[in-house]
């Protein structure tokens, strides 16, 4: 989606120090990100691989994936 800061390529992703750090069919996550700010490594970036504009647009499966991932990371 255009314009979206978090709708990037998954495949440039792959790519951020530590790659990809969980991913199933709904959500992923990879440590956070920006080209002019430092990386931590406890700080992470989890999102649905569908682009959704809030948290309320979110099918229940993918809040229930959501979930899920924050209990496992």
């Amino acid at each position: 989606m255009d314009g979206c800061p978090f709708c990037a390529p998954y495949e440039k992703l792959r790519f951020v120090l530590g790659g990809m750090l969980y991913e199933d069919d709904l959500v992923c996550a990879h440590h956070s990100y920006q080209d002019e700010e430092p990386t931590y490594l406890g700080q992470l970036l989890l999102m649905t691989k569908r682009h959704v504009p809030g948290l309320a647009e979110l099918t229940e499966a993918e809040g229930q994936a959501l979930g899920l991932a924050v209990v496992r990371l």
